[in-house]
């Protein structure tokens, strides 16, 4: 199984001095890295544009006002357009292939 089926949403809130790192352990581990912008007030807009704007794999969707943080994640996932989802809080790391033996064991188990 590849990380084609593969959604890793990041709901966010004010997180600028977190959020590039977060980002940055996910490339490469999903088709999709989306960021739930939760209308940021202190520049996390901007690093999340940036980094949309750097990797073809990360997206941003910002807020218009804050929904909170629950409706903020049930709003990622039913944005979802992967089989799999996952999500993160933005000041989780995953560690560099973190993804692929988890894809792995789901494709064995559902043989």
């Amino acid at each position: 199984m590849t990380i084609d089926k593969l959604t890793i949403a990041v709901p966010v809130y004010n997180e600028a001095e977190y959020i590039r790192q977060t980002v940055e352990s996910c490339i490469g581990e999903a088709r999709r890295i989306v960021l739930y912008d939760n209308a940021s007030t202190d520049g996390t807009s901007d690093i999340c544009a940036a980094l949309a704007a750097e990797y073809d794999t990360v997206f941003h969707v910002r807020h218009t006002e804050n929904i909170g943080a629950h409706d903020n994640m049930r709003f990622a996932l039913d944005a979802c357009e992967t089989e799999y989802f996952a999500l993160m809080v933005s000041h989780d790391l995953l560690e560099k292939n973190y993804s692929t033996p988890l894809l792995a064991e789901i494709g064995r188990a559902h043989v």
